[in-house]
């Protein structure tokens, strides 16, 4: 059974499994980032994370080792991800994609214009420098209609 973990940012395997799929790892130890292994009996499956942009959560690093694509890992990984985003009080979920576009769509995710983007997700590194400019930006909104004054409270990464 795969199990889904916290793992720190300079965890090794986290970093390789990355950089074997050619996504970012320079800012992996930085403030405002959790990321997540999906393992079973001590292999490494995926990975996935999120970052903090104040009201806004950036959802980033998805990646399944090659062998185990098309097997659920990486749904596994980004509801995990959601599910923690939803537990929080933000607006919405961002992401950028070069190769899986319609992998998130199937998960609700709808594609937007940079202009339209809250402005703290644009000053992410991932979306300021890290990734190309011909990514695609990606947003599902979380926010909920008002609780009828009932305050929210705000959980930090």
């Amino acid at each position: 059974m795969i199990e889904i973990k916290p793992v720190s940012g300079s965890d090794p395997a986290l970093k390789a499994m990355l950089e074997a799929v050619g996504l970012p790892v320079d800012d992996l130890e930085e403030a405002g980032r959790l990321f997540f292994a999906a393992t079973e009996n001590g292999s490494l499956y995926g990975v996935g994370g999120l970052e903090t942009a104040d009201r806004n959560i950036l959802l980033r690093s998805i990646a399944v080792a090659s062998d185990h694509r098309h097997k659920g890992i990486g749904r596994a990984i980004t509801e995990n991800l959601l599910d923690i985003a939803r537990k929080r009080d933000v607006d919405s979920v961002y992401l950028l994609t070069t190769t899986a576009a319609a992998f998130f769509e199937n998960l609700g995710f709808r594609q937007v214009e940079r202009a339209t983007a809250s402005k703290d997700i644009l000053k992410t590194r991932q979306a300021s420098s890290l990734c190309p400019s011909s990514a695609i930006l990606m947003k599902l909104s979380l926010a909920q209609p008002s609780n009828q004054g009932h305050s929210h409270v705000r959980t930090p990464l």
